[in-house]
């Protein structure tokens, strides 16, 4: 964003005609570290990652008696253990 930002200042800047953005090396290289940055980590599992977000029991707890209050989880593929709660 710093870059296209930078860009978009200059004197007769490409910015003015997006069809010829593409010719500006580091706004491209940045795309692309980008693109395969966000690739590699929506397709690496990490560990950390899972255990920080991962919910709590009491949480879960929580999500399902309000599905069933609501009757947002009638017809679920819940296991029945977990909707006997």
């Amino acid at each position: 964003m710093a870059v296209y930002f930078k860009l978009a200042f200059q004197h007769d800047s490409p910015v003015q005609n997006p069809e010829t953005i593409y010719r500006q090396k580091p706004l491209m290289v940045l795309l692309a570290v980008a693109t395969v940055l966000s690739v590699v980590l929506l397709t690496v599992r990490i560990p950390a990652m899972s255990e920080s977000f991962a919910p709590t029991p009491e949480v879960l707890t929580c999500i399902i008696r309000e599905g069933l209050a609501n009757g947002a989880l009638v017809g679920s593929r819940l296991p029945k253990m977990l909707l006997a709660v």
